[in-house]
């Protein structure tokens, strides 16, 4: 699991909390943009480039835009949380199996 830090990005629970087999960890991040500062257009313009096997992924029709991650961190996300004006509704972390 995620837990949100006071400057408003994410760090991850220590490895003693986790599986000791478990080799990935995927990170799970939703935010609903109906009440977002920008739109899910001008969020698109501003998405920074992310690392290998991650990926942006977006559901115009419900407003939403998400991030699949994995490793130990989540990546620098940029503007984008300010952008938006929230956390994400679901900051989830998940073993990989």
């Amino acid at each position: 699991m995620t837990r949100s830090t006071s400057s408003g990005g994410f760090r991850r629970f220590s490895r003693s909390c986790r599986r000791h087999d478990v080799d990935v960890i995927a990170h799970i991040l939703i935010w609903n943009l109906y009440d977002s500062k920008a739109s899910l257009e001008e969020l698109r313009e501003q998405l920074p480039l992310l690392p290998e096997g991650d990926r942006w992924i977006s559901n115009a029709s419900h407003e939403r835009l998400g991030l699949i991650t994995f490793g130990d961190d989540v990546p620098d996300l940029g503007e984008i949380p300010l952008l938006i004006g929230k956390e994400p509704e679901v900051a989830e972390e998940f073993d990989v199996e």
